[in-house]
């Protein structure tokens, strides 16, 4: 809000549009757990209100004393993706001008920790944790959990203007597809994370060729990582070798349902500052990922159109094309 110049008690309407995939498990293991013995009189009746995802909304448009509208939305690890793709539809459709949007997530909890660890989804690098989240490299064996938040202000173009904000870079388009896959499992087709992005690209009235940085999902699960590669090609065809691409997870691990939000943070700042993020830890390459990942070192780059991809388990893909203003 300090950011965009915008202050609550100006009487602009803001809605809140919030992307999280689960709420505040703290509460469960510190509520319901004690020495290994679950209780339910242990569990207070806030608590229940704090596990809602929606309370993430909620919560913002308390502290801030906003009364625009308030939604949570909830598609796994592209929540903040989702979030601000419905709140570019809400400024398009004209029924809303400000909206803060992205998203929030805590995933460093026993719980998730246990049931990921139990399904092979971390890495175990438990000796060399700086090392051990490696996106698209031959060596890498799974996500490293994270906790994050990232809130961006999403504003009609000519009302930012007018008001001399700082606009960053603007969303021009947004896609969705699903894949019909259980939750428990991932998907075996790259078609419908490619059905988002040129759904995205079309949205934007963009063409593959003219997108120069393609913001990764970039979990550094073995397969995943060669799904996503296969989905770049099968989306950008001849463009996508010479697409930059990287992943700031190996950066920063996996916050979930934040994701989103700072991936778009993220494309908005390549196109500001012209540079392009690298995908750390990427020693030995693979060859079933032969992409340019921009690997280890930040990279100039004049990137007038970027994009952002996340997928979440339950089958939501979601896309956003970012432009230079």
């Amino acid at each position: 809000m300090r950011d965009a110049g915008l202050s609550a008690v100006e009487g602009l309407p803001i809605d809140v549009i919030v992307g999280v995939s689960i709420s505040a498990l703290e509460y469960v293991d510190a509520g319901l757990f004690s020495d290994g013995k679950a209780s339910l009189a242990r569990i207070q009746p806030h608590e229940l209100v704090t596990l809602n995802p929606a309370y993430a909304a909620a919560l913002i448009s308390q502290e801030l004393g906003l009364n625009g509208e308030i939604i949570n939305i909830t598609t796994a690890c592209s929540s903040s993706t989702s979030a601000i793709g419905y709140a570019l539809r809400l400024i398009q459709m004209g029924e809303s001008s400000c909206v803060l949007t992205g998203g929030a997530d805590e995933g460093v909890s026993p719980l998730f920790l246990g049931a990921f660890a139990n399904g092979s989804c971390l890495s175990t690098r438990n000796d060399d944790p700086q090392h051990a989240s490696r996106p698209f490299e031959r060596n890498r064996d799974g996500n490293v959990q994270a906790d994050a938040a990232c809130i961006l202000v999403l504003e009609e173009y000519e009302r930012a203007c007018a008001r001399g904000a700082e606009v960053y870079a603007e969303i021009t388009g947004f896609g969705s597809a699903g894949d019909s896959c259980c939750a428990l499992k991932f998907p075996k087709s790259e078609w419908p994370g490619a059905q988002a992005i040129k759904k995205a690209l079309y949205q934007a009235g963009r063409e593959a060729s003219e997108v120069s940085y393609y913001s990764a999902l970039g979990v550094a699960h073995p397969w995943i990582d060669v799904l996503e590669t296969k989905t770049i090609k099968l989306a950008f065809q001849d463009a996508a070798r010479r697409l930059l691409v990287s992943s700031v997870r190996s950066m920063m691990g996996h916050p979930m349902g934040a994701s989103g939000g700072i991936q778009t943070v993220v494309a908005a700042q390549a196109i500001r500052h012209r540079a392009v993020p690298p995908t750390i830890n990427y020693d030995d390459p693979d060859p079933a990922c032969d992409l340019d990942y921009v690997p280890n070192e930040a990279r100039s780059a004049c990137v007038k159109d970027a994009l952002v991809y996340t997928f979440g388990n339950g089958g939501n893909h979601s896309a956003l094309v970012l432009s230079a203003c």
